[in-house]
């Protein structure tokens, strides 16, 4: 317990003075067992968590913090799957671990580092996995039960019981680890990896900022924001931009991430193109350093597009393209099948001067499930004059950064698109439309959701020239 103690107290103090590596590396010199710690959720914030000047140490504690030894009985790698057999002692009892599993690449492999992390869905036993990183790698890195230099190839295991009470064990490189080499080329979300911590670690900010022409150039978005114009792409943002930020150990970790539509409408003389997309610009930083492979913690769920015509026009194909994450079948893109929400309103008669209430009423029509096809591909509309359309996700989730490094659709989206046509008796007419986008954002820091619903109404005209 002191060994352990001492070496906190030098990580402790070496964050306060603001050294972040270089200091004398000191590892455990177990390669199957090791001696670790075991620390209550509320007294890892104060001894590793917040900013250094406010932290507190270890020796404050007293008996509040104890040891633990985990044993590793086997481990088997099956190319990326893994199996995991441990036995660990904590407070006197003793209890075993079973964990099957999947490795992925780390987000520090994005610089260079030979890093993967187990995503274990298959547990037995009485704690939870909340990191099991494979550190493969000579270059340095922080940890928590030892000073910054990092240095070393080593194993992080890091699990909570049902009270989040956590046990900490940096371990040296089990042999089965020491050959891993070849990246996956699939990223672990960000849960099991750079937010192992969520749910324990309290942030020191949680807030929105506003969408200021300064804020929005840093997240990659044109400064030309709010534009509303016939023939021209408009950009909507919703709200402020929400921002997170931990300091874990020697690391901090800012999350920044807005979810704005581009649109586009036209005058429908006799056809046009109506445009409606969702997307999102997010990053991650990690100690200054951007991290694109980092999984935001907000995540953009239930997406509806709705979009609505006006007098003398109907609807006569849509077309359906994204990329967005299925937490069960992975990313979905052009060629997949989701399941949706579609509606489709239909009427007897041709309108001829439906006012923006009528609109906004047939934009409100309840979809009805069915599997669609994202691609390019559009789908023809029958059975009548069709006045409102939409599509609601219903099991994937956005949340990866639309556009970036002058690249566009790298990350999630949703493009709606609708093909207008004129049904008019020849005369132009004045009219209005409108566009609905609908969601619900997920917070993974705290498991809270709210929901956003904006309506963009739209100024045309409609005629057969």
């Amino acid at each position: 317990m002191k060994k352990i103690i001492a070496l906190i107290m030098a990580s402790v103090i070496m964050v306060g003075m603001g050294l972040l590596g270089y200091a004398t590396d000191i590892t455990t010199k177990a390669d199957k067992k090791d001696m670790g710690l075991i620390i209550s959720a509320e007294n890892f914030n104060q001894v590793f968590c917040g900013e250094p000047s406010t932290r507190k140490l270890i020796t404050n504690f007293g008996h509040d913090i104890g040891e633990s030894l985990i044993e590793i009985n086997t481990i088997s790698l099956d190319g990326y799957a893994i199996k995991l057999d441990a036995t660990v002692i904590a407070n006197g009892t003793k209890s075993h671990i079973y964990a099957k599993g999947q490795l992925f690449d780390s987000y520090k492999r994005e610089d260079g580092r030979n890093v993967f992390v187990a995503v274990f869905d298959d547990v037995e036993g009485d704690y939870k996995i909340k990191l099991f990183e494979i550190y493969n790698d000579v270059n340095p890195t922080s940890k928590l039960l030892e000073n910054n230099s990092g240095k070393g190839r080593h194993l992080k295991i890091y699990l909570a019981d049902e009270k989040n009470n956590l046990l900490l064990h940096e371990i040296t490189l089990p042999k089965v680890f020491k050959k891993l080499n070849k990246p996956r080329g699939q990223y672990a979300d960000s849960i099991n990896d750079a937010f192992w911590y969520l749910g324990i670690a309290k942030p020191i900010i949680n807030t929105e900022i506003k969408a200021t022409e300064e804020n929005i150039k840093m997240l990659g978005l044109d400064s030309e924001i709010n534009q509303q114009a016939n023939g021209r792409f408009s950009q909507h943002n919703f709200g402020n931009i929400k921002k997170i930020s931990y300091k874990i150990g020697f690391d901090d970790l800012i999350c920044y991430s807005l979810p704005f539509a581009k649109y586009k409408h036209l005058d429908v003389r006799p056809q046009s193109t109506w445009i409606l997309n969702f997307k999102i610009a997010e990053h991650t930083t990690v100690n200054g350093a951007t991290y694109r492979s980092i999984s935001n913690l907000f995540r953009y769920k239930n997406l509806e597009l709705k979009m609505a015509a006006g007098g003398g026009t109907t609807f006569i194909k849509t077309t359906r393209q994204g990329k967005m994450m299925d937490p069960n079948k992975g990313l979905r893109k052009a060629g997949d099948d989701i399941k949706s929400y579609v509606m489709q309103k239909i009427i007897k008669a041709i309108p001829y001067a439906p006012t923006i209430k009528t609109v906004t009423g047939w934009i409100s029509k309840a979809g009805s499930l069915e599997t669609i096809t994202l691609g390019d591909k559009s789908v023809s509309l029958s059975g009548g004059y069709t006045t409102a359309v939409g599509t609601k996700v219903k099991s994937c989730e956005l949340y990866k950064c639309t556009d970036y490094d002058n690249k566009n659709d790298i990350g999630h989206y949703y493009y709606y698109q609708v093909e207008a046509q004129y049904e008019g008796d020849g005369k132009a007419s004045d009219t209005c439309g409108l566009m609905r986008v609908s969601f619900d954002t997920f917070n993974y820091m705290d498991n809270s959701t709210t929901h956003t619903s904006e309506d963009f109404e739209l100024d045309y005209i409609a005629d057969n020239h």
